[in-house]
């Protein structure tokens, strides 16, 4: 905020170095606009940005202390305090995963009791609030919903927060039922059907929550199988190729995954596209880092070096006007050097552009967590040593969070929320 009101009044006098004599003479400068606080941001700050408020080691990502609060009726809420002026912004700590990354993160040691109470020292009272997340909150936090039916959305939506619980069989169960209603409109009206998109977004759903339950490979294999049981429009497949030889590539099934990635890339690059807008294609990250990763796993390992630097030269967020959300190139690195088993590469990826204090990213370091980016995991060994090397502000969680670092799979406790 103080960033931005500087940047404003420089603006204003690089603009008046810049004018001609003449204008500068007849025009004053006008005064910069004065910048009042909205209430709820004053009100936080005085209710929560008290003696309480913890100061942060990393004092360069803008705030100057932090405060936690668990009211009743609210989610739990981290509050970011500036104290010039007094304001706050309250950031909701809501699901699983940032539970966990706050409950490991050390400078927030003087809160986690206070969390526990909230959530249950095993995260069990939290998994039950997931499950309870309204479908219209669902909804608005699905990227896709916007472009898709309002049943094949919903679909997805619920699918999204059973699996956030924890509730993986009935995450998808829910996929599988709309598919095959899609799949049965298809057939009873091909020249009339355009579901073809939701139908490639769940044939990935599918595959993404047998990989994370079962493997990398055990998720290649079962959207091979979809893709050959429900078949798409042509324009549409790209999409759930390049999702197969991903998994392929990260389990370690290189010669498998080329031969489906080659001819989607040779495609792709006969494409027209425009330079200038198009910057950074998210296609192009997304195909070089599972190039890079399936001939790592070859006989020719040496043949994924152009495709490594190409992932290395991409800003964090690239500039791609046909989708509305893309991974940012830190998340790629990550995912690129984990399925290569490059642990250096991993650890100087965290360096570089160091995921977010809350970030998911972090509970890759802990000796039971699922994988968090991508599908694949590290060994034991590795995590540890990772977690020696860049995550020293994140401490391994008691065991009593096993269950929800692992996302409950095979727990016996996974229910269905029509139970």
């Amino acid at each position: 905020m103080r960033q931005t009101r500087t940047a404003f009044c420089l603006a204003i006098a690089l603009a008046a170095v810049l004018a001609p004599a003449s204008l500068v003479a007849q025009q004053a400068s006008p005064p910069p606009p004065i910048y009042r606080p909205p209430p709820v941001a004053l009100a936080l700050h005085k209710a929560h940005c008290g003696p309480e408020a913890i100061a942060l080691p990393d004092r360069g990502i803008g705030i100057d202390r932090v405060a936690f609060t668990a009211e009743a009726g609210q989610p739990v809420r981290l509050i970011l305090c500036l104290d010039d002026p007094a304001i706050a912004e309250a950031i909701p700590v809501n699901t699983v995963e940032r539970a966990l990354a706050f409950l490991a993160y050390r400078p927030f040691a003087p809160f986690w009791p206070a969390a526990e109470a909230r959530w249950g020292d095993d995260l069990s009272i939290l998994r039950d609030e997931v499950r309870r997340t309204p479908l219209s909150q669902a909804l608005a936090d699905y990227t896709y919903a916007p472009q898709m039916s309002s049943r094949a959305a919903r679909a997805m939506a619920t699918s999204r927060t059973a699996a956030n619980a924890g509730d993986y069989q009935y995450a998808r169960d829910v996929i599988l039922a709309d598919l095959a209603r899609l799949d049965a409109a298809r057939r009873k009206a091909p020249d009339r059907f355009d579901g073809d998109f939701e139908m490639s977004l769940m044939l990935s759903r599918v595959a993404f929550l047998d990989a994370l339950r079962d493997g990398p490979s055990a998720g290649a294999d079962s959207l091979r199988d979809l893709i050959a049981r429900y078949p798409i429009a042509e324009e549409y497949l790209p999409n759930s190729l390049t999702n197969h030889a991903a998994f392929l590539a990260e389990a370690g099934r290189g010669e498998e995954a080329l031969e489906v990635l080659t001819p989607l890339l040779k495609e792709w690059q006969r494409g027209d596209t425009d330079a200038d807008f198009y910057q950074i294609p998210g296609s192009i990250r997304e195909f070089s880092w599972i190039m890079a990763c399936a001939l790592h796993h070859t006989a020719s390992p040496e043949a994924a070096a152009p495709f490594v630097r190409l992932v290395h030269s991409r800003r964090r967020q690239p500039v791609d006007p046909y989708v509305v959300w893309t991974r940012s190139n830190g998340e790629i690195r990550l995912r690129m050097t984990k399925c290569m088993g490059d642990e250096a590469g991993f650890a100087e990826a965290v360096r570089q552009d160091p995921p977010g204090i809350l970030s998911s990213a972090w509970l890759e370091l802990q000796d039971d967590s699922r994988a968090m980016v991508g599908t694949g995991v590290f060994d034991l060994e590795t995590r540890r040593r990772l977690a020696a090397e860049v995550g020293g502000d994140y401490r391994p969680l008691p065991e009593r969070y096993r269950p929800a670092l692992r996302g409950w799979m095979g727990d016996a406790a996974e229910v269905s929320p029509r139970d």
